[in-house]
């Protein structure tokens, strides 16, 4: 009588839609009315009627793979977003760090015909980085 009940549950979970596999397992183990085995076919049936149907796995599996192509696009995307930061940011650190500095020298500047050049020493000293002197004469 055991075997009987759980070979019909097995028919009425695949009308539902579970896979064959399991339900051919679950009823070749309830046919075999062996008492000791019954909390494993009731075990499988359970499996049975939760696992998903082929239709449901499929559309799973298409899922899956739509979101490992998007993992690896959003991957590929990002790490050339982080290969142009890293060309800006060399870009900001060459522009700050003079590359042809000229070597720091004095100029004195004795006349307003000189401005042009107090600015170009000015200029030299602030890329080198040379602390100037204002006198008053």
């Amino acid at each position: 009588y055991k075997g009987a009940w759980l070979t019909a549950a097995a028919l009425r979970i695949g009308r539902a839609g579970a896979p064959a596999s399991l339900l051919r397992e679950a009823a070749d183990a309830a046919s075999t009315r062996q008492g000791s085995n019954t909390h494993l076919v009731v075990r499988m049936l359970l499996q049975a009627a939760s696992a998903p149907t082929e239709e449901e796995a499929t559309r799973a599996a298409k899922a899956q793979a739509e979101a490992a192509v998007a993992r690896e696009r959003t991957q590929r995307a990002r790490r050339a977003a982080l290969q142009q930061a890293e060309v800006r940011r060399a870009a900001r650190v060459a522009a700050l760090q003079p590359q042809d500095a000229p070597a720091p020298r004095v100029v004195w500047v004795d006349s307003v015909e000189g401005v042009d050049e107090l600015d170009a020493a000015l200029s030299c000293a602030l890329r080198v980085g040379v602390d100037t002197e204002w006198m008053d004469v």
